[in-house]
């Protein structure tokens, strides 16, 4: 994807590299992408099907989450030209299956939602404001 940043620490010695952190992916300066794995409670709520063996499971670390809330919520913040709102659309718009698990306190999922990409981004940004109820959420397409 147009923009995404691979990024490993590589450890030489000998004439031989060694990777030595896992590989993350930046998009700008404030949204980081870890590959990882999705908790096995999470997979089952999941339509049937959905999953296949070409899927891929990323975190969304670094800032990108705080600003978006923090600018949500009336502050101004500088995000250079890479949002991560922005990010999602754009990476989600690219697939046909995909999906987004939004969960509170590492283990709450309130609803599984189909919507579209938009949908999706907004439900997210809702999700974000102070002074409303947060729930922990799935989506994926309602072409699944």
């Amino acid at each position: 994807m147009n923009g995404l940043e691979r990024e490993q620490r590589i450890f030489s010695w000998g004439g031989l590299e060694y990777p030595q952190d896992t590989v993350i992916y930046r998009w700008g300066c404030h949204v980081e992408l870890v590959p990882g794995g999705v908790q096995p409670y999470v997979l089952g709520l999941f339509p049937e099907g959905l999953i296949g063996p070409e899927w891929v499971s990323f975190a969304i670390e670094g800032d990108g989450l705080y600003l978006l809330e923090s600018e949500i919520n009336g502050f101004e913040m500088d995000w250079g030209d890479k949002r991560l709102d922005d990010f999602l659309a754009l990476l989600l718009n690219q697939h046909d299956q995909w999906a987004v698990v939004f969960e509170l306190y590492s283990d709450q999922i309130d609803n599984v939602y189909e919507l579209t990409v938009d949908e999706c981004v907004r439900k997210l940004k809702a999700n974000l404001k102070r002074d409303v109820k947060r729930e922990g959420f799935i989506a994926f397409p309602s072409s699944v």
